[in-house]
């Protein structure tokens, strides 16, 4: 029985409007992301007053400069009411496993090459790669996946971050996990137009762009309206451009996780009716404080003159008339109420960033983690969720610097000292000068011939540091430009946490002296570098000055005659004195020689 039906197969058909907003992917991760952009609440039609939104989709920021008008007696249903102190926890959970994965950059290493290596990095800061990745990191952490799509402006490296809600994969590669071969994206675009009679007014477009295995292609703009099941014609007036990544498209869907769907789970999965709760909760208990600032005036009256005296407005100035029966006061909420209503607030906050295994110390908790064993329990939690999120992430980030990579193999690399059109323009590698070697130590004095003709013992020297001769000018260090290496295995590696203060360093240090015996383990002129580092000298003029100084200080000692004059001063002392002790006993006479005879 044949089907009355075909799938489509998009593959390499032609590109179509798609629609994507209305999709059930893009639907999933705008509603996940909102929690992020704190806009949950955005589709609500009412304010929290019961009053009616002038402009639907608007956050706060914008609202609140529109005017308020009339407030309803029946503020109806809280469901249809947008709160008015929403609490981000959603971005701060996120946020926090950013900090944690990105807070400091990850350590690149190309085993195969240092030369690859090294453009790698220069390319990382040069592009400052850290804030697109941080911002991919925030989007799959908050909607469950990213796109990266890396490229090159002006002869920088750049990355540029998507929503998976603009894009659609026409075909997934088979040779990559996850990957897409052809993609496009797809978003609503606002142009001003002019009719046939002169009129200007905005009209919506769909932007689109493709990205392939070889070249990046433009479409020409077409309306919103546009008849999804024809073609969209490709711009000729944008040349296709050629990406220059080999065999592989440059666009990377980043997934928060490893699923069996398009999205990855995102950080806070489940805990979207406790935020809600959270910010429903907060509302109440700010309009609940508002009020009590700000109370309620009631006039209690007799029948005859209720009617004749209303309060028309309150203030300072405002004059009621009354009867002898009536009453006029303020109606105040208690404040045990508020109290109560504030600590299961913060408790439902903190148990919700509890759920999610971030990290949130308060004022009141502060002193409890005093220790290092509270510490780590406190952290503990964190470290696991990050040691689940880190990979994906490290995915990512290596087949971005592979694409980038493979670009530098096709435009080439410059400096910025002597750019070219046309190639990745990075800052030069600065190469150290080469420092001088100390000088040989000297020959040993000719030995002494005694009275008798017997040889006499050479005196041990003592033992002189010999120090590298100072430089009279400071050579400069010598700038090349980056080379494109061999390719091979890019390992990434997360950064440190929590940078080291310098207390721990310096418990580090000590530790390792003891376990050594007492032996030194730096050397004076590493001692001498990490200093210069920490006081923000150069270390180089700072080894230089140490020499100097130490060259005079023996010179001082030993007349002008430097470290050779040192060592022959102190033979020369030690020789004296064996002198002045006459000749050493024999092991025969058990100290009696010849004189005692």
């Amino acid at each position: 029985m044949a089907e009355d039906y075909t799938i489509e197969e998009p593959g390499e058909g032609p590109v179509r409007v798609y629609n994507l907003p209305e999709t059930e992917d893009a639907q999933l991760f705008e509603c996940s992301y909102k929690f992020v952009e704190n806009r949950q609440h955005d589709h609500l039609g009412m304010l929290w007053g019961g009053e009616s939104r002038e402009v639907e989709n608007a956050n706060y920021l914008r609202e609140r400069y529109y005017p308020r008008g009339f407030q309803p007696v029946d503020p109806g249903s809280a469901n249809a009411r947008k709160p008015e102190l929403t609490t981000p926890m959603a971005a701060a959970i996120t946020s926090r496993n950013t900090g944690l994965l990105l807070g400091t950059d990850p350590k690149i290493e190309v085993v195969v090459d240092e030369d690859s290596q090294a453009l790698l990095r220069t390319m990382y800061q040069a592009g400052n790669l850290r804030l697109p990745f941080a911002q991919a990191r925030n989007m799959a952490g908050g909607g469950g996946a990213a796109v990266l799509i890396p490229g090159v402006v002006g002869g920088r490296p750049c990355l540029t971050v998507g929503k998976p809600s603009e894009f659609r994969v026409l075909k997934w590669s088979d040779k990559e996990p996850w990957q897409p071969e052809r993609i496009v994206q797809q978003t609503l675009v606002s142009r001003t137009v002019i009719d046939r009679h002169g009129h200007r007014y905005p009209k919506n477009f769909w932007a689109t762009t493709e990205w392939n295995t070889e070249t990046k292609i433009a479409y020409k703009l077409v309306p919103e309206d546009f008849d999804p099941d024809e073609a969209i014609p490709v711009d000729t007036s944008v040349p296709e451009i050629a990406h220059g990544v080999r065999g592989r498209c440059p666009v990377t869907w980043y997934k928060n996780s490893e699923t069996n769907w398009l999205l990855g789970d995102t950080d806070f999965g489940g805990l979207e009716p406790r935020f809600d709760a959270v910010d429903r909760l907060g509302t109440h208990l700010y309009t609940a404080v508002g009020k009590n600032c700000d109370p309620t005036v009631y006039q209690a009256d007799d029948e005859g003159t209720r009617r004749r005296h209303l309060i028309s407005k309150r203030g300072r100035g405002v004059i009621a008339q009354l009867s002898a029966q009536g009453k006029l006061g303020a109606l105040e909420i208690a404040g045990t109420s508020l109290e109560i209503t504030y600590k299961f607030w913060r408790s439902l906050t903190d148990d919700t960033f509890a759920m999610a295994d971030c990290v949130r110390v308060t004022p009141d908790t502060a002193g409890a983690f005093r220790t290092g064993e509270a510490i780590r329990l406190l952290w503990r939690a964190s470290e696991v969720r990050v040691g689940w999120l880190w990979p994906p992430l490290a995915e990512a980030i290596r087949r971005t610097l592979e694409c980038l990579f493979s670009m530098a193999e096709t435009f080439g690399v410059s400096s910025v000292e002597r750019p070219k059109p046309g190639t990745f323009i990075l800052p030069s590698k600065i190469v150290p000068p080469a420092r001088p070697k100390p000088s040989p130590p000297a020959p040993p004095p000719p030995p002494e011939v005694g009275p008798d003709g017997e040889i006499m013992p050479a005196p041990t020297p003592r033992p002189v540091p010999q120090l590298a001769p100072p430089q009279e000018e400071k050579p400069k260090p010598k700038l090349e430009p980056h080379k494109v290496g061999a390719f091979g295995w890019i390992d990434i590696a997360p950064g440190s946490y929590f940078a080291k203060t310098p207390a721990e360093k310096a418990a580090e240090i000590t530790t390792v002296q003891t376990a050594a015996g007492g032996v030194p383990v730096l050397s004076q002129e590493t001692a001498i570098e990490e200093s210069a580092k920490a006081l923000g000298r150069d270390p180089d003029e700072e080894i230089r000055k140490v020499h100097e100084e130490a060259d005079r200080s023996i010179d001082g000692f030993g007349g002008g005659g430097g470290a050779l004059a040192l060592a022959e001063h102190e033979a020369a002392e030690d020789a004296a004195d064996d002198m002045d002790r006459g000749p050493k006993p024999t092991k025969d006479g058990d100290g009696d020689g010849e004189t005692g005879e």
